[in-house]
């Protein structure tokens, strides 16, 4: 489940990355322009909470809830640091790096513990493989095969 997370998060990262900086001032104006960069500063902290959130619903799970609270403990530890330091010098890009750099240390602390307890590799636990990714383009193009017949119909 974390490999196809990730991969779904990183798409959406990328889509929002390439796409964001059009669509932002298109559907809410241009006032709304000085979003975009904090958008894009937060895009590493999306696809690490994706898999934050992945990690902590095994480890609750398996009754292993201290290993959740210990992420969580240094993650709110350190955003709250990190904004104290980062706003007053960045403001709003500040504190999307703080949330990426929070997000990412409590989702690697999780991460660690994961491999460690499960014999998987942090590739085996994060990335799909290339036959994954052929079986969910097949997937997703006969999705689109099928709504076009649909559609069509």
């Amino acid at each position: 489940m974390a490999r196809h997370t990730v991969f779904l998060a990183l798409a959406g990262a990328v889509t929002l990355l390439v796409g964001g900086p059009i669509a932002v001032p298109m559907l809410f104006g241009h006032k709304f322009a000085g979003a975009v960069a904090p958008m894009l500063w937060l895009l590493p902290g999306l696809v690490m909470m994706a898999l934050y959130q992945i990690l902590t619903r095994n480890f609750t799970s398996r009754g292993k809830q201290e290993i959740n609270i210990v992420a969580a403990v240094l993650a709110l530890g350190l955003n709250v640091g990190l904004n104290v330091v980062l706003i007053p010098r960045w403001g709003i890009v500040g504190a999307a790096i703080a949330n990426d750099l929070s997000y990412s240390t409590a989702a690697l602390v999780l991460l660690v513990a994961f491999v460690k307890g499960s014999g998987y590799s942090v590739r085996e636990a994060t990335m799909l493989s290339r036959s994954e990714v052929r079986a969910l383009a097949q997937r997703v193009l006969g999705l689109g095969r099928d709504a076009l017949a649909h559609a069509r119909r």
